[in-house]
């Protein structure tokens, strides 16, 4: 039976033991050059030739489930006792010779950003709007203008004071994006220098994937970023965000919220991995 070999991540060489099977219940193992390894495991190559995977992908749930899930959770054991450099989900080669061959060619750029990795984990910020009555009330006292319309309209006639409020909804609906957008550069600056690197923005996810949590109203994201936090100040990274969370932005409308420690893939993407496919010779 042939084989292709599934690549996880990249990582210093050490003397590593993985106690998670990898795809398909198969052994996994390293292939190093230096002192870097590669930690992969053997599976069918007919289950993962390229058309049959991608047919996958698009009907099967399950098993592009069970595949993302043992990719993650490998990864996420190697990353409790070393630095990595996680690689994207089905990556395949060949041959170990050819993963050798990576390896030993990229062996600079490689050795290069897990140096930069070492010490820091990744951490994810993701900031919602769950409460737009509390976002409008903080902007009609804080809007020197809107304070002064507010004042104006009980001294307005009835039908001049209706158009008069509809003119107020539209300034508040305007004051509304500019705040937003106005918190959601606060945050960012707030946490940047926490982050090792240059901090990573990403897509907002639509109302309809977001999970709620109990107990509050539908979400909506306006901010997505992840930051290369230093082990030393994640516990400080953590009290910040609680703390603004708690005392500036709750009370505002806002809804903070943290994930982490997850595989860099954020602060990898750049790097070009050649031939990283079934089809390599």
């Amino acid at each position: 039976m042939a084989n292709f070999y599934y690549l996880y991540c990249l990582k210093d060489k050490n003397r590593s033991k993985f106690s998670l099977k990898g795809m398909d219940k198969k052994r996994v193992y390293t292939l190093g050059y230096k002192n870097i390894e590669a930690v992969l495991t053997e599976v069918n190559s007919k289950e993962f030739e390229s058309q049959k995977v991608k047919a996958k992908l698009e009907k099967d749930l399950k098993w592009t489930e069970e595949k993302v899930r043992n990719h993650q959770a490998i990864i996420e054991e190697v990353m409790k006792a070393s630095t990595v450099i996680p690689l994207k989900f089905l990556t395949l080669y060949k041959t170990e010779e050819k993963v050798k061959k990576v390896l030993e060619e990229k062996y600079n750029e490689f050795r290069e950003l897990l140096d930069k990795l070492r010490g820091k984990e990744e951490w994810g910020l993701k900031v919602y709007v769950i409460d737009k009555e509390k976002l409008a009330e903080a902007i009609k006292k804080e809007d020197e203008e809107l304070i002064k319309m507010e004042k104006e309209i009980t001294e307005k006639p009835e039908g001049v004071g209706y158009f008069f409020e509809k003119k107020i909804e539209e300034r508040i609906r305007e004051k509304l994006d500019e705040q937003l957008d106005s918190y959601t550069k606060e945050i960012f600056d707030i946490l940047g220098h926490f982050s090792a690197e240059k901090p990573v923005v990403n897509k907002l996810l639509p109302v309809e994937l977001i999970g709620q949590n109990e107990g509050l109203a539908q979400k909506e994201m306006i901010l997505n970023v992840s930051y290369l936090v230093l082990k030393e100040k994640v516990e400080e990274f953590q009290k910040t965000i609680k703390r603004i969370h708690h005392h500036v932005y709750f009370p505002k409308g806002l809804w903070l919220e943290y994930s982490g420690p997850w595989p860099p893939y954020s602060f990898v993407n750049h790097i070009e991995y050649e031939n990283q496919n079934r089809d390599s010779n």
